[in-house]
């Protein structure tokens, strides 16, 4: 009698455990144990030719000497930050733009047509990179600016130190911005009509409006993707791994490039899981100071 009373009671408590139980166990498995597992193995010099054994703080202390890394990271750095700031600016330009289709069936129509490149995938996005950014007289960019007289020679642009990195950054704002354009025309559709509507008695400026009404309340929107935005940055690989392999002298190398490359390539599976733990820490370090500095400016309802 006790035990059915026990049931009866706590019924739903059960079906609330018994329905949590299996995302938590593989949480467990695949996040808790996989995190303590790497961070273990980053205080050893395990490869799969040699004995694993300690070496404590030697894998973070070579981290930070390593010029590789600093070059990664400040390639990292600069993709993210190009990234962040183009992807948001044109994805709030786009919505500001389709906000101006009265139709509701047009503005979702053009966000359709603008959101499928994010469908694209990485390797096929590599391979129009190649395409437009070709070393030679065949590129579509070297084709179109010696037709028009403004170079006479082919440019590198992805074979070229000084270009490769930006001929890169590129494309990712045809192909990235999309997924920001639809979280900020969320934002705005959730907006109330009754400021628009009193803003319109001072002003009939649509960017007045836009920069004074429409930017303030939608500042946890703003700060939502640029976090998401900080991440993408920071976790970048698929470009530089497919177009350049990290090359020329490493100046499209990414933290997580070269992350891959140390641990499948170098045989140096230690090293790699102290570099990924540096990379984490950098990536939480951004995303803690994001949070910080828009603490003050966000707007609730």
């Amino acid at each position: 009698m006790k035990l059915n009373t026990f049931r009866k009671k706590y019924a739903n408590e059960i079906s609330a455990y018994a329905v949590l139980a299996i995302p938590l166990v593989l949480y467990g498995i695949f996040f808790v144990y996989a995190v303590i597992t790497v961070f273990y193995n980053s205080f050893t010099d395990w490869s799969l030719s040699l004995d694993k054994k300690f070496v404590f703080l030697d894998n973070y202390i070579n981290v930070f000497k390593d010029q590789i890394f600093w070059r990664a990271l400040a390639n990292t750095s600069i993709w993210m930050v190009a990234t962040t700031i183009g992807c948001n600016i044109m994805g709030l330009l786009v919505v500001r733009l389709i906000m101006n289709f009265r139709s509701g069936a047009g503005q979702r129509t053009i966000l359709t047509l603008l959101f499928w490149p994010v469908l694209v995938s990485a390797t096929v996005s590599a391979s129009v990179q190649l395409l437009v950014f070709a070393p030679d007289s065949g590129g579509i960019v070297n084709t179109f600016l010696m037709k028009l007289g403004i170079i006479k020679d082919p440019m590198l642009w992805i074979d070229d130190p000084k270009l490769a990195l930006f001929s890169l950054i590129f494309m990712p704002f045809f192909l990235g911005f999309g997924t920001k354009m639809v979280i900020y025309y969320a934002g705005m559709k959730n907006i109330p009509k009754q400021y628009y509507e009193a803003a319109r008695l001072e002003t009939n400026s649509g960017w007045q409006i836009f920069l004074r009404i429409t930017i303030p309340l939608l500042m946890p929107v703003i700060t939502f993707n640029v976090i998401l935005s900080v991440i993408e940055g920071f976790k970048v690989i698929a470009p530089m791994q497919l177009v350049t392999d990290g090359g020329p002298l490493y100046r499209t190398m990414s933290l997580l490039l070269y992350l891959y490359k140390t641990a499948f390539s170098y045989d140096e599976y230690g090293y790699a899981a102290a570099i990924g733990f540096v990379a984490t820490v950098i990536i939480l370090a951004a995303t803690l100071v994001q949070f910080r500095l828009d603490r003050g400016r966000v707007v609730y309802e």
